[in-house]
Formats: C-alpha cells, sequence, structure tokens
C-alpha cells in the first residue's frame, strides 16, 4: 500500500455529483484530492436503483470500477473508533456511513430523507495529531473542516451498536497504468448494460406496498438486504416502482405528497446523472461525429422522459391524490423509459466492441 497523504481538504476539492449522490461524490472529491485529474465522473455510472420507495441514480458501492478507472482501492469496514484513527492516521482516507442529523454543521433543512431511512456519507481525509482530530469533506453541503472522534462516533455509531461502518480508500500504486480511451469506452458500455440487466434476473417480486408513510424499521432492513443484493438495481427498479405505482390510488393525500417530494428530488438526479455520464463518453473522443449525433440524441430523448415523468408526479402531488388512470400513466411512463434505455445501453454496448476493433486495427 502507498502511503500518500493528502492535502487538506479546500471548497475547490469538492465534487458534488447530484442530490441523494453523497457517497459517489466523496469518492469523486477524494480523487480529486489525489490530484489525478481524471475524467469525473465514471462512464460507466448509469445505474437505476428502487430503495425505501424511492427511485435512486445511486450505485451500490461494490459496483464501482475505481480499480479500473483510478487504481484506487476500496474497501468496506466495520470497527470502533480506534480502529478508525488507526486507519486514517496511516495515510488511508475513508468514507463514514452516518445520520445527517447527528453532524452539527449539516442543514436541518436538508434532513427530510433520513426519516425515510437513508444513510449519509461524509469523507474523512485526514488526520491531525496535535489537534485530535479529523480532516473531513462534505461534498453534498460544501462543508470542509474538523471533527473529533466523539462526533465521528455521534454521527456513525447506530443505537445499541458500539461501530463504525465505513470504507477505506487506497491511492493507486506508483506503476499503475491508466486504462486508454477506447478500453474505458468498452468497460464502460459493457458494464452499463450489465448491470441494467443484473437486477432483471432475480426472479423474486416485491408486492405493492399500500402505504407510502415512514418505513417500518423490518421495512428498512428488508431494503438494504435488497439494496447490498442488487435486486432492485437496472431494470428491476422500473418493475418495482411500477408495482408500487399500482397502489398510489389508495395512498392517503399526505402519502402521496411525501412520496412525489422524494421522487421529484431524485429524478431530478436521475436525469443530471445520465448527462453526466453521457458526458464523459464524448469526452473520451472515440465516437465518430455520426454516432455522437445518434447515441446524443438517444440520450436527450431519455432525458425529456424522465423530465415528464418528473412533471407528471408534480401534477399527482398538487392534487393530492391519484386516480387510477394516473397510476397506469405513471406505470406506462416508466415502462416506455425502461425500454428506451435497454435500447441505448445495447447500442453502446455494440458499438463499444466496434471501438475496440477499430484501435486494433490502427494498432495493427
Amino acid at each position: 500500500m502507498i502511503n500518500r497523504r493528502l492535502p487538506s481538504a479546500a471548497p475547490e476539492h469538492l465534487v458534488m455529483l447530484a442530490a441523494m449522490e453523497c457517497f459517489t461524490s466523496c469518492v469523486l472529491t477524494y480523487v480529486q484530492l489525489l490530484g489525478e485529474g481524471r475524467l469525473l465522473p465514471m462512464p460507466d455510472y448509469w445505474n437505476l436503483n428502487y430503495q425505501f420507495r424511492t427511485l435512486l441514480s445511486s450505485k451500490d458501492a461494490k459496483h464501482f470500477s475505481l480499480q479500473f478507472h483510478y487504481g484506487i482501492r476500496m474497501s468496506f469496514t466495520r470497527g470502533d473508533s480506534e480502529r478508525l484513527r488507526e486507519t486514517i492516521a496511516g495515510g488511508q482516507a475513508a468514507i463514514l456511513l452516518c445520520s445527517a442529523s447527528r453532524l452539527a454543521y449539516f442543514p436541518r433543512h436538508m434532513l427530510g430523507l433520513e426519516t425515510a431511512g437513508f444513510q449519509h456519507s461524509i469523507l474523512i481525509s485526514g488526520w491531525d495529531e496535535q489537534a485530535g482530530s479529523y480532516r473531513i469533506a462534505d461534498p453534498m453541503v460544501g462543508h470542509v473542516g474538523e471533527a473529533t472522534p466523539d462526533e465521528m462516533e455521534l454521527a456513525g455509531m447506530r443505537s445499541g451498536r458500539q461501530e463504525l461502518n465505513y470504507f477505506t480508500l487506497e491511492p493507486p500504486e506508483q506503476d499503475f497504468c491508466p486504462p486508454s480511451a477506447a478500453e474505458v469506452f468498452r468497460y464502460s458500455s459493457e458494464r452499463n448494460l450489465k448491470l441494467f440487466d443484473l437486477g432483471a434476473a432475480d426472479p423474486a417480486a416485491a408486492a405493492p406496498s399500500k402505504a407510502a408513510g415512514p418505513v417500518p424499521q423490518d421495512d428498512k432492513r428488508q431494503a438494504w438486504a435488497e439494496w447490498f443484493g442488487g435486486r432492485n438495481g437496472g431494470s428491476r427498479a422500473f418493475e418495482q416502482c411500477r408495482s408500487e405505482l399500482a397502489a398510489l390510488p389508495d395512498w392517503e393525500p399526505a402519502a402521496i405528497k411525501r412520496w412525489c417530494d422524494r421522487n421529484n428530488l431524485t429524478v431530478t438526479s436521475i436525469w443530471k446523472v445520465r448527462q453526466h455520464v453521457w458526458d464523459c463518453f464524448c469526452r473520451l473522443g472515440v465516437m465518430t461525429e455520426a454516432e455522437t449525433r445518434e447515441a446524443g440524441d438517444a440520450v436527450r430523448r431519455i432525458v425529456r422522459r424522465w423530465q415528464s415523468f418528473n412533471y407528471q408526479l408534480s401534477r399527482v402531488k398538487k392534487l393530492g391524490a391519484a386516480s387510477p388512470e394516473d397510476a397506469a400513466a405513471l406505470g406506462g411512463m416508466l415502462a416506455e423509459l425502461c425500454e428506451e434505455e435497454r435500447y441505448f445501453l445495447n447500442w453502446m454496448n455494440d458499438l463499444g466492441q466496434t471501438v475496440e476493433a477499430r484501435k486494433e486495427k490502427i494498432e495493427s
């Protein structure tokens, strides 16, 4: 392992990808701190999940490809406060899973999604031995500063458990050789398609929910199990959400408003992240003008569909009620989006193989 001390985070290092993307924003901020100057974000971040009755662009950490893109190794760790301190003092960084409501600096008006079951993430980039405090960064709220071990315990330890959950980040080895643009394109396009279809491979089907209030503790545990098991990802996320929409007319007005509020926010992140990913593919510079135009048109259609879906959510929220026709219309929009995205990802995967073949032909 390379023991590379990171510089203190400054506001210009912070990368805020999109709302509800706190974990990935911490990862990208770490890349900025390393000074690698690589492509941000990763082009294989075309993703969809359905967790806690919410559509998300976030990706499960086990599906990140940091080692391929940056040579960075990321590992999940469960340990006490002293183990975390030793890890950071030893030169590694960590992303701590925590409760935003227990962070003194976190804006109170941004805590709404925590009640639905979502955890927050912050980057711990260093240890100040003299001050006895961590250097931390929270890209979601533009915060850089220091925090004591006690403050990290308060934020990260769940009730009844004397342990912290975090991901360690190790910088690349000195001899790490970044992949070529063609290799990144092929790998990313193939991976996007694979993870999109991965969720569909799970035969388990969730029953529609009759309510959209606070999520019971047992449901939260089940949701996290499904998240880590990858059972609600990719095309499966579309199916899960459509299944819930069938029960939308039975929900109370307050429950409809909460559900629409959450998904209005996260759907905006979904189409913004789609645009970011497409920009990454374009910046690789391996597509022809005609290929860029055709794929770009497809991405714009997908973004418009997500925006139309979001508009319909806002309309239902304003009405405070949903008819069976409203639920069917929203479900139909998701079905069309699923097919549009599947077509695009297949097209990009086929193109990825072509790009590799072109590279091999030029080199030969």
